[in-house]
């Protein structure tokens, strides 16, 4: 009764297939996707708080509390992997992108 599983398999699938509407920003599960960090393995900090919202949804859902979402506000403003915000610190991620990834 005390353990609960979060099902971050499937919250993370749904974010590679469909992307996430964060802030009025449209992320994606790809690298310079504002999901994942540059360097294309750790999420971003916006992406570790998506993560975080998924436990407290499950949290709420198992035990029938209110904990509120995560504010993305500040996260947002500063994520320094948001894609719009690459280009302020010289990364330009076109210039980045293999021409062989696919």
């Amino acid at each position: 009764d005390r353990i609960h599983i979060v099902d971050l398999f499937t919250e993370v699938e749904r974010l590679r297939e469909e992307g996430i509407q964060v802030g009025g920003l449209q992320l994606e599960l790809v690298k310079f996707g504002g999901v994942v960090g540059i360097d294309g393995v750790h999420f971003s900090d916006t992406g570790y708080a998506l993560l975080a919202d998924f436990f407290v949804a499950a949290i709420n859902k198992a035990l029938g509390t209110s904990v509120p979402a995560i504010d993305f506000g500040p996260i947002i403003e500063n994520d320094r992997d948001l894609p719009e915000k690459l280009p302020a610190q010289g990364l330009d991620p076109a210039a980045c992108m293999s021409p062989h990834a696919g």
